[in-house]
């Protein structure tokens, strides 16, 4: 296994003009550069300390059918607590490469459906997407359904990579397992999601974890050019995903160590919110506030 720092890939199409936002919701993110650039030397002795994992060796922990428990944290606080899992947990490992880059089209019908069930916390909603998995060059078309039970259950089929527009044979794929029950023919490209990823397996329990990093977005239209990137470089989101919730994973033990407790947040609804200022977000607000000063609050504590 070779102990090479993890390389970022950091592509992202060519900005042209930025979206005009309000003053809330412009200063949780910034704009991005397309010649951006991320440090990943503060973890990258940490991800080397994890014994591996191979993909192949991750079936038993799919979880397609699951109980996900979602937390914020500032990515100064990684080291620490990727040093604390490093005895619980394996981490994915592809020939020397443990952080990856994930590339997400997501879909909405023009009045952001999906966007406001989310928001009005309604149940037995979809989301949509296109996934690229940029390292191993493989993509699918993928549909997250919450139901009533609030189970994440999610379903995907390979496809040729990402495309500006829903292929028939991805439509009839969906339309054979949900029927009517989401708009299929209306979806359109509605936002492009781009982060890197850790994932541990847990040693003990049926239990995985991911880390997304370096969250970039932007609104999209049917030719995948965006208006304007952005990005909030000091979060991170942690989600650990169980068969059935259990506190008692080292993860969320670990992470209630650092007073970071569970907070529901969804990088669609945030990245939504963002790029479409005439959409309500009242009940995201708060939380993007409490996250805000979560983040300002290590960024002092490190000043000090």
């Amino acid at each position: 296994m070779s102990s090479r720092p993890t390389n970022i890939n950091t592509s992202v199409p060519t900005a042209t003009n930025a979206v005009p936002l309000s003053k809330a919701r412009l200063a949780f993110f910034q704009p991005l550069s397309k010649e951006a650039e991320f440090d990943d030397a503060m973890v990258a002795k940490e991800l080397m300390n994890f014994s591996p994992i191979r993909l192949e060796e991750m079936d038993s922990v799919s979880l397609l059918d699951r109980m996900d428990t979602k937390l914020v944290l500032s990515i100064h606080q990684l080291p620490g607590l990727l040093a604390d899992l490093t005895p619980d947990y394996y981490m994915l490992d592809i020939e020397g490469q443990r952080l990856f880059t994930y590339d997400s089209l997501y879909f909405d019908t023009p009045d952001l459906s999906a966007y406001h069930k989310h928001h009005n916390r309604r149940l037995n909603r979809f989301k949509v997407r296109q996934r690229k998995y940029v390292e191993s060059d493989l993509s699918f078309i993928e549909v997250k359904y919450k139901n009533n039970k609030n189970r994440t259950i999610k379903e995907r089929k390979r496809t040729s990579g990402i495309h500006p527009q829903l292929q028939e044979h991805s439509k009839s794929w969906m339309k054979m397992i949900y029927g009517e029950r989401f708009p299929i023919a209306s979806l359109k490209p509605s936002v492009r999601i781009i982060f890197n990823r850790l994932t541990l397996v847990s040693k003990d329990t049926k239990e995985r974890a991911t880390l997304d990093l370096f969250l970039r977005f932007s609104k999209v239209d049917t030719r995948l050019e965006g208006e304007q990137w952005y990005i909030r470089p000091d979060l991170v989101i942690a989600e650990v995903k169980q068969a059935s919730r259990d506190r008692r994973s080292p993860m969320l033990q670990a992470l209630l160590k650092r007073n970071i407790r569970p907070l529901k947040v969804s990088k669609y609804c945030m990245t939504i919110a963002h790029c479409y200022p005439e959409v309500k977000y009242n009940r995201f607000k708060h939380r993007m506030t409490r996250i805000e000063y979560k983040l300002a609050r290590v960024k002092k504590d490190l000043a000090v």
